[in-house]
């Protein structure tokens, strides 16, 4: 299960008071940062759980209310945030299992993160490892020297093409990332973002340019910035009707497997005796696994190849019923639930009408 760590434990000091909290302060549109963030990670379909790293007991309840509007399908974990980013994110990281997923790590201060961006990390951090958003450098970036007090400073041209301005979300395995926060801690080393702390274990991250802004919210002079491109961000977004009902959605699914001997059969999360099993890598329970294609499709995200690729350790022998409850709460983090399901095998062996019961249940 993938995990969004989002840091809103920062003292917000060089905001100068223009803010009482940074990342709880309605912006444009009245949510507040964290609030836009939770409901981004949400409607992205990429995350099944939520660590917020917070800063005092004034917080949290205005944390679990966000949580309870914007993400009513998706578990909340607090943690005390640490004097340090650092700090705030291996606390984080300490309290999500080893269960083979990935943390998106992000500053609740950006609050233009948009879900196609973390959809596009996630594709990126499963096919190559790791992924960050980094945005190209286009000023002209020079090097000064010390120089005396009112005296011309010394002036070295950098190269600006191989430069990257670094910026959240970034995406790692969530045992690789915590390895390499402890190495920092051990060592003595202050990093001020993921990827730094992973390079010390030798990994880097694939990067991703979102050609948009998303600047974090930091200094007075940020907020009304943050505001405009939020105005035009509302007026861009398509006016959905606001009623008790979730939109209607019909989502298909279909899913084949041979016998194999030596195998367990499963069938709708069912064990049932019979004298060969089906081939997979999981526990290739293949009602379960169409059932959760068609919530998926329904809820217009990748299929289950995406979320749970076969060939990997974490997904050797997995209860299928476990990718269900995955595609279950993806579509509950996008105001989904499902209605019903109607599902059709097709068999020779064995007969099945004594589970049916035990299936449905």
């Amino acid at each position: 299960m993938n995990t969004a760590i989002l840091l809103a434990a920062g003292s917000g000091r060089r905001m100068s008071g223009a803010l009482a909290d940074k990342v709880l302060a309605p912006l444009h549109g009245g949510l507040p940062s964290l609030g836009l963030c939770m409901r981004a990670f949400a409607r992205s379909g990429c995350v099944g759980r939520i660590v917020v790293a917070y800063r005092d007991a004034e917080q949290l309840a205005q944390i679990d209310a966000l949580a309870a509007d914007l993400v009513p399908g998706i578990p909340l974990v607090r943690v005390q945030g640490g004097a340090e980013r650092a700090d705030s994110v291996l606390a984080a990281l300490e309290t999500i299992p080893d269960d083979g997923g990935l943390a998106f790590v992000h500053d609740a201060a950006r609050p233009l993160v948009e879900p196609s961006d973390i959809r596009k990390l996630e594709a990126l951090a499963m096919r190559l490892g790791a992924a960050a958003v980094a945005r190209p450098v286009t000023d002209t970036i020079k090097r000064a020297f010390p120089a005396e007090a009112r005296s011309a400073q010394k002036l070295e041209d950098v190269p600006r093409a191989s430069l990257r301005a670094m910026e959240t979300p970034q995406v790692f395995p969530v045992s690789l990332l915590r390895s390499a926060y402890r190495a920092a801690r051990e060592r003595g080393l202050r990093v001020t973002d993921d990827a730094a702390a992973a390079a010390l274990l030798d990994v880097h991250p694939a990067l991703l340019d979102p050609g948009h802004p998303n600047p974090k919210l930091t200094g007075p002079e940020d907020i009304a910035w943050v505001n405009f491109l939020l105005s035009r961000t509302s007026e861009q977004e398509p006016k959905v009707p606001q009623d008790d009902k979730p939109p209607f959605r019909i989502g298909h699914g279909y899913d084949i497997h041979r016998f194999a001997q030596g195998r367990r059969l499963v069938l709708g999360g069912v064990e049932i005796p019979h004298t060969r099993g089906l081939e997979g890598h999981s526990d290739a329970d293949c009602l379960c696994h169409a059932l959760a294609d068609a919530v998926l499709g329904a809820a217009g995200l990748p299929d289950i190849g995406h979320y749970y690729p076969p060939g990997r350790p974490e997904t050797k022998d997995m209860d299928s019923l476990d990718i269900v409850r995955g595609a279950v709460a993806k579509a509950a983090a996008l105001g989904l639930r499902v209605g019903n399901a109607d599902i059709s095998l097709v068999a020779q062996e064995p007969k099945v009408a004594g589970h049916i019961p035990a299936m449905k249940e």
